[in-house]
């Protein structure tokens, strides 16, 4: 039985806002909203609209979890100052899982590397790898964020403990990005399968999955000290360092 019964969890980290509510594991609701305008608008009044899709109140939520990145800055901010919010009010806790890694998660059964990733924009993908099997995933880097031909070197590459056959790409960029990422993959006798369309977004139903396996009470971070994973700096703090403040 988990520590905690009954998951609140949200991801803001695209334009794609997910939110989802599970209890033991078992998914009672879940939203997929895709926003133009932003998230700080609808969140709120998604998190209700779940709560009440599920038939739970908000104060028989046990645990509050949120994708933490890497991936859209605005995103990222609202959807965990919206969750600290919720825990302070509610004094209920707050963990962070990886945004690629729940990405990665929701493609279902596969072999080989499985490797997220989003459009960082600047030229640059967020991305990271994994490696599946037996419906597990064993994480092979940290989350990156680095330029598709980068990506490609190192898909390229022998990576310890990978099966280098197979290589699936998933999130909304895949098939973008996927001529330029498996030239190294095909060179070495490899194949590229790309996952978009609905498992090509990070549902938050993954969130609260990951939350639900990790979450234990002693394992809860200080929710003053919690942070989005934004991987790479903000313009704004590109632009103060060159004006050096």
């Amino acid at each position: 039985m988990p520590d905690y019964r009954c998951i609140l969890a949200v991801d803001t980290s695209s334009l794609v806002q997910s939110i989802a509510l599970m209890r033991d594991e078992r998914l009672l609701a879940e939203r997929v909203i895709r926003s133009h305008a932003g998230h700080a608008s609808a969140l709120l009044g998604a998190i209700d609209g779940v709560l009440a899709d599920g038939g739970v109140a908000l104060s028989e939520v046990d645990l509050l979890a949120v994708g933490a990145g890497p991936g859209s800055f605005t995103g990222l901010r609202i959807g965990l100052a919206s969750l600290k919010a919720v825990a302070f009010v509610r004094r209920l806790p707050l963990v962070s899982v990886s945004s690629l890694e729940a990405l990665a998660w929701g493609v279902g059964a596969a072999v080989g590397r499985v490797v997220p990733l989003f459009d960082a924009r600047k030229g640059q993908l967020y991305a990271s790898v994994f490696q599946a099997g037996g419906g597990e995933l064993v994480r092979l880097t940290e989350d990156l964020a680095l330029d598709p031909e980068e990506l490609g070197e190192l898909l390229a590459r022998p990576l310890a403990g990978a099966d280098g056959g197979v290589v699936t790409l998933c999130g909304e960029a895949a098939a973008r990005f996927e001529a330029v990422l498996g030239v190294g993959v095909r060179a070495g006798g490899g194949r590229v399968h790309v996952v978009d369309g609905p498992l090509g977004i990070v549902r938050a139903s993954q969130v609260a999955l990951l939350a639900a396996r990790r979450a234990t009470a002693d394992a809860i971070p200080d929710l003053a000290t919690l942070e989005p994973n934004y991987q790479r700096a903000s313009e704004a703090e590109l632009h103060r360092a060159a004006r050096g403040g």
